[in-house]
């Protein structure tokens, strides 16, 4: 059994475990942001890259954008959302996004 402590090597493991814990926050409400492994994940170079990851998904999908708006983000991932949360006309934005 894989413990759950391992990180992954890569930066697109890793970006794919930030957006896993920063959806568990936003829909169950479970701490991500705040904890160990949010900040492990970030660090040395594989974490600046797994950011910059996050971001390029959070501009290219809309609905993971208005999801994850509602979180203290950091600011680069924050613009980020905003931006993609604009992207698609055919979702509406709600309206607190909308003052954004």
């Amino acid at each position: 059994m894989r413990e759950a402590s391992v990180l992954p090597k890569t930066p697109e493991g890793r970006a794919s475990r930030i957006l896993q814990g920063l959806l568990e926050e936003a829909l169950f409400g479970l701490p991500f942001l705040r904890s160990r492994l949010f900040q492990e994940l970030l660090r040395g170079r594989e974490g600046r890259r797994a950011g910059a990851l996050v971001a390029r998904r959070l501009r290219a999908d809309p609905i993971l954008a208005q999801t994850l708006l509602s979180l203290p983000l950091p600011e680069a991932w924050r613009e980020a959302a905003r931006e993609g949360a604009r992207g698609d006309k055919r979702i509406p934005l709600f309206a607190e996004l909308q003052a954004a």
